[in-house]
């Protein structure tokens, strides 16, 4: 929370509206690395043919299980994930990490600076001009970002207009 707190001081400063963002089904998105291996039971309802459970040595699905191939909501290391996913994004169109605090990302370039703050799924951008703010949003097409609209509450907090 404090990151959000952050960006929001540096867009008064600035006085460049911030921009919050959405990143929809984050979770999900974050492929599972070659060093997770995660199996699920076969769910209630899903049967196999015969040939099927042949054909993988087994005499009934209970002696199945499927392999996760992504993160899922409730997984322990779908936060992790998530996580890594999003920073190598940032890293790749030129953003550091705070040092300071690892939710903050900035990427100064010239004359502009832009600045975001990471809560979960939830990013907000400011930066010194609204053109720098609106290259990053389309560089970051891969993370399919959804655009909150004008910045008046961002997580229960309220803003006033810049």
């Amino acid at each position: 929370m404090v990151s959000i707190r952050i960006v929001f001081i540096f867009s008064i400063l600035w006085r460049v509206p911030a921009r919050p963002c959405d990143v929809p089904s984050a979770y999900i998105k974050a492929s599972l690395e070659e060093y997770y291996k995660i199996l699920v039971q076969i769910p209630p309802g899903m049967e196999f043919c015969d040939a099927t459970l042949k054909k993988f040595g087994v005499n009934s699905v209970k002696d199945l299980a499927l392999e996760l191939e992504r993160g899922i909501y409730g997984l322990n290391q779908s936060r992790s994930l998530r996580n890594e996913l999003l920073v190598s994004t940032l890293v790749k169109i030129g953003f550091e990490q705070c040092i300071t605090n690892s939710c903050v990302f900035y990427k100064a370039d010239g004359s502009a600076t832009v600045l975001l703050g990471v809560y979960v799924d939830n990013i907000i951008f400011t930066g010194t001009s609204m053109d720098a703010v609106d290259r990053i949003l389309t560089g970051m097409n891969v993370l399919e970002l959804r655009y909150l609209g004008a910045l008046f509450e961002f997580l229960r907090h309220a803003f006033p207009p810049v």
